[in-house]
């Protein structure tokens, strides 16, 4: 009991009591004033902060360092990276799924195609595993077993 005590104590006099009790105090003061008391400034932007310093209709020569040819630059990179970089043919038969849908109508979302999808992975999961998989293997490297 003495130290449940104690450490109320303790926490009575922290600076988080100390600074919560100020917020309060202060929150009743501005509770009690009047909205008329209070300044506030109004501030209006002008219609020259708005204006487009580039049109993009126009055919300039563009350098090095414009926004315009680093923007070109990053979309070509990024063109060239999808292209080059490595795709799982499951995640193509996947999304060919996925296309046959919306041109049906569906979302990809759909019970129809989800049901789909996990029916497609079940599958590829029995080939790849199961005592089918090892009896068709034996049977394809029976010559090889021989030697």
């Amino acid at each position: 009991m003495k130290k449940i005590k104690k450490e109320k104590e303790v926490l009575k006099n922290s600076d988080a009591d100390v600074s919560a009790s100020l917020a309060f105090e202060e929150l009743l003061e501005l509770s009690t004033t009047k909205l008329s008391d209070i300044n506030l400034n109004t501030i209006t932007l002008d219609d020259d902060e708005n204006t487009n310093y580039i049109d993009i209709n126009e055919t300039i020569d563009v350098d090095e360092n414009d926004l315009f040819k680093i923007i070109k630059r990053a979309q070509k990179q990024k063109s060239i990276l999808n292209n080059q970089r490595w795709v799982n043919s499951e995640e193509n038969e996947e999304n060919e799924i996925i296309k046959k849908a919306e041109m049906s109508g569906k979302s990809k979302y759909d019970s129809d195609v989800l049901r789909e999808l996990i029916l497609k992975r079940q599958r590829d999961k029995r080939k790849d595993k199961g005592l089918n998989n090892f009896i068709d293997n034996v049977k394809k490297k029976k010559n090889n077993y021989d030697k």
